[in-house]
């Protein structure tokens, strides 16, 4: 359970806050604009099982390109997923590699739908760039960060096919996540009534999890009042 809300919440906020940097900078008026969304899309639309495979030969450490890199700096590049303390964090660099681009077009589309009169008129009032994302910007993107909220947790709470591939939830059960545990219960012990009631608690969590973001968001009390 504490390795699945770790992956979750972790993948969800560091996906959500690239995701949002790179619309930004794509919202500007940049030379190859369309080709750098497409880059940015392309792993979203990547099969999950052939992104396992790709970033675990990436993370080899012995033979890994990420570790050679390292290497040419003078560092010595850890065992990314053999070593208990890097296991996880390295499944979630992955994650949060993978959802960047579909974070990236829910916040591109809700940049777009702000009027420009707002920054115009902010901007004449003297408000810095910065001071125009915080005050401006980044409220009215509120329907935007819930469905990326909510859609990041469900997909969290339900990874399975990284973990699979890239560790089968080792080393030590660093990074068993709880859709490994009710595989290895169901379909490797046969043990159908234990790996329900794991699915029954991983569908409580993704709907409790629902419940308090749509509450406690400003998205959430948007939807309320309309």
């Amino acid at each position: 359970m504490i390795v699945t809300l770790a992956y979750a919440s972790i993948v969800t906020v560091g996906s959500a806050v690239l995701g949002l940097a790179v619309a930004v900078l794509l919202n500007q008026n940049i030379t190859g604009r369309a080709a750098y969304r497409v880059l940015y899309f392309l792993p979203v639309v990547t099969p999950s099982v052939a992104v396992g495979v790709v970033w675990k030969y990436l993370l080899d450490p012995y033979q890994g390109v990420l570790n050679r890199m390292l290497a040419l700096l003078g560092i010595a590049g850890p065992s990314w997923l053999t070593d208990p303390a890097w296991a996880l964090p390295a499944v979630m660099m992955v994650g949060i590699w993978k959802r960047t681009g579909f974070n990236m077009v829910i916040y591109l589309a809700a940049l777009q739908d702000i009027p420009r009169s707002l920054q115009e008129a902010a901007a004449i009032d003297g408000a810095t760039a910065w001071q125009r994302f915080r005050r401006i910007t980044v409220p009215l993107l509120a329907p935007a960060t819930f469905v990326v909220t909510v859609t990041g947790l469900i997909e969290g709470f339900q990874v399975f096919d990284l973990v699979y591939v890239m560790t089968t939830g080792g080393p030590l059960g660093a990074t068993d996540v709880l859709g490994y545990y009710l595989y290895r219960y169901g379909f490797r012990y046969s043990q159908m009534g234990y790996a329900s009631a794991v699915a029954f608690a991983v569908f409580t969590l993704i709907f409790a999890a629902t419940l308090v973001q749509y509450r406690f968001t400003s998205g959430g009390r948007r939807y309320e009042t309309t």
